[in-house]
C-alpha cells in the first residue's frame, strides 16, 4: 500500500503554495454525485469486462415529476409493491388484483394483462411501431441513402399505430386526421370523439 502511494506521488512536484483539494474525476475539480457514479461504473466495467448499462435515461433523463421517476425506477428494477410482493414479504392480504380479481397482482397483471387495463392501452402498439419505423428508416438510409426526417418518422408511427388499432371498437369514433393533428391529446385521452357519418 505504501509502495502504491509512493508510486502515485513519485512524479509530483511540491511548492510552497497553500494546499487545495481537487476532485480528479470531474473537469472542474469539484465533487459531483454524477462524476462519482461514472467513476464507479467505469471501475466496475473494467473489472467485469462488460459495459451493459441499465437504461436509467428512460426515466431519469426525462422531464417528469420526481415521484414518477421514482415509480419507474422501482418498476424497471422489479421492486413495485404489488400485492404479490407484499404477500411475499409476509403481509396477510389477498394476492388478487382488485381491479379484475382474475389473477394474482403482479407487475405484468397490473399493467398488461388485466382486461380493464387493456382498454387503456390504445397505444400499446406504439413501442412496436417505433421499433419498426426506426428499422425501416435505417434500412432506407443504408440501402438507398435516404436521410430520415423525424417528422416523416413520427407521421408513419402515428399511421401504423392507427392502422394496427383496427380491432379497437373505439377507433370508429375518431378520424385519422384529427388524431394526427392532436397526437399527444389522443394518447392522453383528451381528444373528443367525433360523430362520423
Amino acid at each position: 500500500m505504501l509502495e502504491n502511494l509512493l508510486s502515485r506521488i513519485g512524479g509530483s512536484s511540491f511548492s510552497e503554495e497553500d494546499d487545495s483539494w481537487s476532485w480528479v474525476w470531474s473537469k472542474k475539480g469539484r465533487f459531483t454525485v454524477k462524476s462519482m457514479y461514472e467513476d464507479l461504473i467505469d471501475e466496475k466495467f473494467a473489472r467485469i469486462g462488460n459495459k451493459v448499462v441499465f437504461p436509467s435515461h428512460l426515466f431519469w433523463g426525462m422531464d417528469l415529476p420526481m415521484n414518477i421517476k421514482l415509480f419507474f425506477w422501482c418498476l424497471f428494477l422489479g421492486k413495485t409493491l404489488t400485492r404479490q410482493t407484499l404477500v411475499n414479504r409476509g403481509l396477510d392480504i389477498s394476492v388478487y388484483y382488485p381491479m379484475c380479481s382474475l389473477l394474482p397482482e403482479s407487475t405484468e397483471q397490473l399493467f398488461l394483462h388485466c382486461p380493464l387495463m387493456l382498454e387503456l392501452w390504445v397505444w400499446s402498439y406504439l413501442p412496436y411501431a417505433v421499433a419498426w419505423v426506426a428499422w425501416k428508416f435505417r434500412n432506407n438510409m443504408v440501402f438507398y441513402e435516404v436521410v430520415p426526417q423525424i417528422s416523416s418518422m413520427k407521421l408513419e408511427i402515428e399511421a401504423l399505430t392507427w392502422y394496427w388499432c383496427g380491432n379497437w371498437g373505439g377507433r370508429n369514433s375518431f378520424r385519422f386526421k384529427d388524431v394526427v393533428a392532436n397526437w399527444e391529446g389522443f394518447l392522453a385521452g383528451t381528444v373528443a370523439a367525433t360523430s362520423i357519418g
